[in-house]
C-alpha cells in the first residue's frame, strides 16, 4: 500500500493503534459508552493520518509536528475507555505494592511535610513537562541530519501507546481518589500551584500507572543528552522536580512515577555523552525511525 510504504515508523504506530482501537471498540462496543461517536472518529483519524503521509512534500512542518497533538485527543479518549476490558479499577495492587516498599504512603507523608515553598519550586518542574518534548524537538528539527528528530518523535510517541495499552489493560485512579481519606489537610500553594490546578480540570479520572507524564519527559531527556548534553543538564532537574511533583501533589503513587521511567538498561545509551558512547535507546528508536521521508521532510531530490 501506497500510504504504509510512504509512512514513518511514528505515522505507521498511529495507523496501528487507531485502527487495532477502533476494532476493539467495534468488538467490545457493548461496554463502550458512545461507541457509534469514537468509531467515526477514528475512521476520521485514519483518513487525516493518511492524508498527512501522502502529502508530506506539501506539508513537510504538520507531517513532522502532529504528534504533538495526538495526546491530547487519545489521553482523554483511553480514560474513557477504562473499562473496556476491567470491571473496576486495579489500584489496589498499586497501593499493596507500594504498602510493601515504603511504611507509609508517599502522598500521604509528604503532606504533612508540605510547605509553601516546597509547593512552588515542585511546581516548576511539573510545568515544565509541558514544554519539554517541543524544546527539544525544535532543537533537533534545526539540526541537517533529520533523524533525530524523528527519533525523539518516535520514542515519545511509543513510550505515550504503552502507557495507553496499560490503561486500558489495568486501569487505576490514583491516590487523590484511593487516599483521598488519608489526605485530611490541603496543600499549601502560590501562584504556580494554582496555574498546574488549572491545566488539571482539563484532566481525566483514570490513567495513574504507569505515569505517562514521566513516560514523556524522559524520552526528550534522553535524546538531549544524545544530542544536546548542554540542553539535557538543564533538564535533568526538572524532571526529578516534575517527578517529586507528581507524587506530592497527588497526582500519582511512588510507584506511577517509577513505573514512568525506562528500565536501567535504556540508559546505557545516556551513560557517556561523548560521540561513540553506547546510546542504545536513543539509538535503536532512531533506527526505527529511519523512513521514508523521515522526519516528515521531503526527502532529498
Amino acid at each position: 500500500m501506497v500510504v504504509w510504504r510512504r509512512a514513518t515508523f511514528t505515522d505507521r504506530m498511529h495507523f496501528v493503534y487507531s485502527g487495532g482501537l477502533g476494532l476493539l471498540i467495534l468488538v467490545l462496543r457493548h461496554r463502550v459508552p458512545g461507541w457509534d461517536v469514537l468509531l467515526p472518529l477514528h475512521g476520521a483519524m485514519l483518513v487525516l493520518l493518511a492524508a498527512l503521509v501522502l502529502n508530506a512534500r506539501r506539508l513537510p512542518t504538520a507531517h513532522a509536528w502532529y504528534p504533538l497533538a495526538m495526546p491530547l485527543l487519545l489521553f482523554h479518549e483511553v480514560a474513557h475507555l477504562s473499562f473496556l476490558f476491567a470491571n473496576d479499577w486495579r489500584d489496589h495492587y498499586v497501593l499493596a505494592f507500594e504498602a510493601w516498599l515504603f511504611p507509609e504512603p508517599p502522598t500521604v507523608w509528604l503532606g504533612r511535610h508540605a510547605t509553601l515553598l516546597a509547593t512552588e519550586v515542585l511546581q516548576i518542574g511539573y510545568l515544565s513537562y509541558y514544554g519539554m518534548l517541543v524544546v527539544v524537538a525544535t532543537v533537533l528539527y534545526r539540526r541537517n541530519d533529520p533523524a533525530p528528530f524523528a527519533g525523539v518523535m518516535a520514542g515519545t510517541v511509543l513510550a505515550y501507546m504503552l502507557c495507553y495499552a496499560i490503561f486500558i489493560a489495568f486501569p487505576t485512579e490514583g491516590p487523590a481518589h484511593t487516599l483521598r481519606h488519608l489526605h485530611t489537610e490541603p496543600l499549601p500553594g502560590g501562584p504556580l500551584y494554582g496555574a498546574v490546578r488549572f491545566l488539571q480540570q482539563g484532566g481525566v479520572h483514570g490513567n495513574a500507572f504507569p505515569s505517562a507524564h514521566v513516560a514523556g519527559a524522559m524520552v526528550p531527556l534522553l535524546f538531549a543528552w544524545r544530542y544536546a548534553p548542554r540542553l539535557a543538564a538543564w533538564l535533568a532537574p526538572l524532571i526529578l522536580l516534575m517527578c517529586g511533583a507528581a507524587v506530592y501533589d497527588r497526582y500519582h503513587n511512588a510507584v506511577d512515577v517509577m513505573a514512568g521511567i525506562p528500565p536501567r538498561r535504556s540508559y546505557s545509551g545516556v551513560r557517556h555523552v561523548r560521540p561513540g558512547g553506547r546510546r542504545a535507546l536513543t539509538g535503536l528508536v532512531t533506527a526505527l525511525a529511519r523512513a521514508p521521508s523521515a522526519a516528515g521532510r521531503p526527502p532529498a531530490a
